[in-house]
C-alpha cells in the first residue's frame, strides 16, 4: 500500500509540474522571441531528463550496470516510440528543418559512440551553438516577469525530479519482488517511470498548441540521455556493456531512422495521429518482446 501511494503521488506530481515548465519555458520563449523548438531542446528537455540523469548516476554508483545502460537505451526508445506516438494521436507534431538536417542525424550518430567516450563535450557545444544560432536579440512587447517564469521552470523541475523518482522506486520495489532482472527492470519499468515527464510534458505541451517544445523535448531529451547521462554516469563509474542490450540499441537507431521516414511520407514534416498509432503499437509490441525474455 506504501508503494502504490508514493506512485499516485509521484504521476500527481508529475502532471502539476510538467505543466508548470511548460508554463515557464513557453513564457520565456515569447519575451524574448525564442523559437520553441529552442526551448523545447534545451530548458524543457534537460528540465524533464533529470529522472533519467538522478537514476543513471545513483545505478552507476551502485554498481548496477544493467539499470543504468537499461535506462538510457529504454528512455530513447519510450521517448520515440510512446511519448511521441501518444502526442501526435493527440495533435499533430511539426517536424521542423533542423531536427530532420542536424538533430536527428546527430542522435544516430551518438548512438554509435556512446560505448567509446562520454561526450559530455559535445552535448555542451551542442546547446551552444543551437542557442546562439537561434536566440534573436530583440526585446518582446509582451511584459512578463523573467525571475517568475524562472520560479516556474525550477518547480516545475523539482516536481517532475522527485515525482520521478516516487513512481520508479517503488515500481522497482514491487518488481524485485517478482524476481525480474535489472536489465528488464531498466528497460521497462525504469525507463518508462523516468520517461514519464517526457510523457506528460510533450502531451501537455501539445494540447496547449506548444507542438515544437513538444517534439523538440523529445529530441532533446535523447541527446541528453545518450550523451550527458550516459556520458556522466559512465564517467562516474565504468559502465559494464552486455551483447543483450544489442537488440535495443539497433532498435533504437531504427525507430529515429523511423521519424525521418515519416518526415518524407503521408503528411509530409508533420507526426499524425496514424503515425502515432503505428509508433505506439511498435511500443507495445517492445514491451511483449522484453516480457516474454523475462527470466
Amino acid at each position: 500500500m506504501k508503494s502504490i501511494v508514493f506512485i499516485i503521488l509521484g504521476f500527481f506530481l508529475l502532471i502539476k509540474g510538467a505543466d508548470i515548465l511548460v508554463k515557464g519555458a513557453s513564457n520565456i520563449a515569447v519575451k524574448f522571441h525564442i523559437p520553441e523548438i529552442i526551448v523545447g531542446l534545451t530548458i524543457v528537455s534537460i528540465g524533464t531528463s533529470l529522472p533519467e540523469l538522478m537514476i543513471s548516476i545513483k545505478s552507476a554508483i551502485n554498481g548496477a550496470s544493467d539499470i543504468s545502460l537499461g535506462n538510457v537505451l529504454g528512455s530513447c526508445i519510450c521517448n520515440i516510440l510512446l511519448i511521441l506516438g501518444t502526442s501526435s494521436i493527440f495533435c499533430k507534431i511539426p517536424i521542423d528543418k533542423e531536427s530532420r538536417k542536424a538533430l536527428l542525424p546527430l542522435t544516430l550518430i551518438s548512438m554509435t559512440i556512446i560505448f567509446i567516450f562520454g561526450n559530455i563535450a559535445i552535448f555542451m557545444i551542442y546547446i551552444v551553438i543551437n542557442s546562439l544560432k537561434q536566440i534573436e536579440t530583440e526585446k518582446s512587447e509582451i511584459q512578463t516577469s523573467i525571475f517568475k517564469n524562472i520560479i516556474y521552470l525550477v518547480i516545475g523541475a523539482v516536481g517532475l525530479k522527485f515525482g520521478g523518482d516516487f513512481v520508479v522506486n517503488e515500481a522497482s520495489n514491487i518488481a524485485r519482488v517478482f524476481n525480474i532482472s535489472e536489465k528488464i527492470i531498466g528497460l521497462t519499468i525504469v525507463s518508462i517511470g523516468t520517461s514519464l515527464p517526457e510523457l506528460v510534458t510533450s502531451v501537455v505541451a501539445g494540447k496547449k498548441g506548444n507542438t515544437a517544445i513538444a517534439f523538440g523535448n523529445i529530441i532533446g531529451s535523447n541527446l541528453f540521455n545518450l550523451l550527458l547521462v550516459l556520458g556522466l554516469s559512465s564517467a562516474i563509474q565504468p559502465i559494464d556493456y552486455s551483447y543483450s542490450f544489442n537488440f535495443s540499441l539497433i532498435l533504437l537507431m531504427l525507430v529515429t531512422l523511423l521519424v525521418l521516414v515519416f518526415d518524407k511520407i503521408g503528411e509530409k514534416s508533420y507526426l499524425n495521429k496514424k503515425k502515432g498509432w503505428i509508433m505506439l503499437l511498435m511500443y507495445v509490441e517492445y514491451m511483449f518482446f522484453l516480457i516474454y525474455q523475462m527470466p
